[in-house]
């Protein structure tokens, strides 16, 4: 079994499940043995699926659940607290469920997938990967 070393954020699984050819292709290329996501994310996919209320959008986080793991944020608490009192430090305020998505990262040693550098690349020791 191939070690897990991508974690993918919201919004690039937004792009798999809205068929952005490129983000789809990675995310084949890597192989789904390698890929995870963390409960967070899946909060934040289900928000947006209640929110739109469309059908399609629950089957594709039912899919997604069936193809990579889903770590939790079971063991995060201390990287989450320090993150957060640094970046509050310097005045770099970062939305929580970002934070709790880059502790999770961290603490697992992943690579996190994601579109959205502005939010995470202020956060040291977070091993990042951008599709745009």
């Amino acid at each position: 079994m191939e070690e897990l070393r991508y974690l993918f954020d919201t919004c690039t699984l937004v792009d798999i499940f809205r068929g952005k050819d490129d983000t789809q292709r990675r995310f084949h290329e890597l192989g789904v043995k390698q890929c995870c996501t963390t409960t967070v994310c899946l909060c934040e996919l289900y928000a947006g699926a209640f929110k739109h209320g469309r059908e399609s959008e629950f089957k594709a986080i039912d899919w997604l659940k069936d193809k990579i793991p889903v770590i939790p944020f079971d063991n995060s608490f201390l990287t989450y607290g320090r993150i957060r009192a640094d970046l509050e430090k310097q005045g770099r305020r970062l939305d929580d469920m970002d934070l709790l998505i880059a502790s999770i990262a961290i603490d697992n040693n992943l690579t996190l997938v994601t579109g959205n550098r502005r939010h995470f690349d202020r956060i040291p020791g977070l091993k990042l990967e951008i599709w745009d």
